[in-house]
């Protein structure tokens, strides 16, 4: 069998296509909508208020419901790989009710600050999901 055909491969791809890049669809489709209008938006003008962060939550979601059905080996990876999931969850939940009380309250608050936090957090959360999958196959 070669390594692109392998089950967990696969399953890993298909997640990270039907998961990650469909949950990332609302970013992309605001980007070519601004695009259109002749705005032509920054990364962070287009996560500035915390939308990545909502992303995050979705993706660590799918994660947990992975393992949450899988069967009884590596227990420990998988106690890890849900608490990390659950943590992104606490951090980006957190996170985005600040900025939108910051945002009703009108406050100044730094844009790029948010968007790199996210960012990081995005890949936090790409990782550990990616780890609930690969583990929810054994």
């Amino acid at each position: 069998m070669t390594w692109y055909k392998h089950p967990l491969i696969t399953g890993l791809a298909r997640w990270l296509f039907f998961t990650v890049l469909f949950a990332l669809a609302p970013l992309w489709v605001l980007a070519l909508g601004l695009r259109l209008q002749g705005i032509h938006p920054s990364i962070v003008k287009l996560i500035q208020q915390g939308e990545l962060l909502l992303i995050c939550c979705a993706i660590a979601g799918t994660g947990i419901g992975d393992l949450a059905g899988s069967g009884k080996g590596f227990p420990p990876l998988k106690v890890v790989c849900t608490a990390l999931c659950l943590f992104v969850v606490a951090v980006a939940v957190g996170g985005y009710t600040q900025i939108s009380f910051m945002i009703s309250r009108q406050e100044v608050y730094d844009f790029s600050f948010v968007a790199n936090w996210s960012i990081v957090l995005f890949i936090c959360t790409t990782v550990s999901g990616a780890c609930c999958v690969v583990l929810s196959r054994h």
